[in-house]
């Protein structure tokens, strides 16, 4: 539940009754505590934290060890692709599932699931038994975590404070970005694969905790949502998840390439790129609840375009890596925020987030495997990863169109 509104006496902190002008220190004090107004949303926070450090301590590095397991590039992009179909089927059970025992159970029962998935990743030699069962762990933990994760921070946030707790959510995670990545590589190195990896499926079983104490959330088995939210939420989705793999992911892969395949050395870049999007993080959502929704869209989205050029054109020197990575570490935050900050708007009164989230991830894995497909083809004809880099500009391009229609079509109240 939402803690109950401020009362007139703490909301008179910062003022001068007897002077009757405001205090510098009162204002940033309260400005700063409007983020954590909302009790469920700061455990999503401290959820976020735990998550970032088991996402980017293990999942990171999850790809580049496939390469390191003796498994061709084709083959790990369509390791990815199995992954993100798989998700597309399991994802058919998570309604009835949610129906019954709620979306908080089924959050908490993707991310059990998905910490299981680190267990056979660290035994991959080849793709055999292992690597199988973890696409299949993989592939049914996503299915159930991201949906039912989207659809409780939609429901449980707040419309006017949307783009600070979304930005929020992206500081959180580019502060585990700094620490996650350094032990990561330490671990991959100092006491090996199993090890890594088991740690990170622990922390994220962990990252359960705070989300005991939110609410239990049920949908209506009668529920129904329009046309238009699943068109609009399957579309900017399949954008999102082919700019992701397009240009995330095979840019991950090459930038461990260029590093040698050291993970140390992969782990220390993407630590030290982290700390720039930290200092980012915040800035583009508070844009967003001030009203200036188009314009950090069009930061956001100008942001991610000039990273996937940068980091398309200059993968392949290690200098050039490391920057187009550390701005892609500032981008990432702005382009998060400016997506996440509206279409949760969205979802929330679309009148069930659950559903509406279903279509979202549903267009996701479609965007996600047409672009892995593509990479996986590219790479096997013997072309370098600057094609399906590149390509994520097509990607980017998609999510910034279909949110600035989504301003001038939506109902008047959000076309600011």
């Amino acid at each position: 539940m939402r803690p109950p509104a401020l009362s007139s006496s703490t909301a008179t902190v910062g003022f001068n009754l007897r002077r009757g002008r405001e205090q510098p220190f009162g204002l940033a004090y309260g400005a700063v505590m409007r983020f954590f107004d909302n009790g469920a949303i700061n455990r999503i926070y401290l959820h976020s934290a735990l998550l970032g450090l088991s996402e980017y301590g293990g999942g990171a590095f999850v790809l580049v060890f496939l390469l390191k397991a003796n498994l061709t590039l084709p083959l790990v992009f369509l390791s990815l692709v199995a992954i993100v179909l798989l998700r597309l089927l399991f994802r058919q059970i998570v309604i009835p599932f949610a129906q019954i025992f709620g979306i908080r159970t089924a959050l908490i029962t993707g991310l059990v699931i998905g910490a299981l998935a680190f267990i056979p990743i660290g035994h991959v030699q080849d793709a055999g038994p292992m690597l199988v069962l973890f696409l299949v762990l993989a592939g049914l933990g996503d299915a159930f975590y991201w949906a039912c994760f989207h659809a409780m921070s939609a429901k449980l946030g707040d419309a006017e404070m949307r783009g600070a707790q979304v930005s929020v959510v992206q500081l959180v995670y580019s502060l585990s970005n700094i620490a996650g990545p350094l032990l990561g590589g330490l671990l991959q190195v100092g006491a090996g694969p199993v090890w890594a990896f088991g740690i990170a499926g622990a922390v994220r079983l962990l990252s359960a905790w705070p989300l005991l104490q939110t609410p239990e959330m049920v949908i209506e088995r009668s529920a129904k949502i329009s046309r238009h939210s699943k068109r609009f939420a399957a579309q900017v989705y399949f954008c999102d998840g082919f700019a992701q793999v397009c240009a995330g992911n095979a840019f991950s892969l090459a930038l461990f390439m260029t590093l040698g395949e050291n993970f140390q050395s992969f782990g220390l870049a993407l630590a030290m790129a982290a700390v720039f999007g930290a200092v980012m993080a915040l800035g583009i959502g508070r844009m967003f609840d001030l009203g200036h929704h188009k314009w950090s869209t069009a930061i956001g989205m100008t942001g991610a375009g000039v990273f996937v050029l940068i980091a398309a054109l200059g993968y392949d020197r290690p200098i050039t890596a490391v920057l187009a990575l550390a701005m892609g570490a500032v981008v990432g935050p702005l382009y998060a925020s400016a997506f996440n900050a509206r279409v949760y708007n969205l979802s929330k009164l679309s009148g069930d987030a659950l559903r509406f989230q279903v279509w979202g991830e549903g267009g996701w894995d479609l965007g996600g495997a047409l672009g892995g497909l593509i990479a996986a083809l590219l790479t096997w004809m013997g072309y370098s990863l600057t094609w399906p880099i590149a390509m994520g500009v097509l990607g980017t391009l998609g999510v910034w169109i279909t949110l600035h229609r989504s301003y001038r079509t939506g109902a008047p109240s959000l076309r600011v």
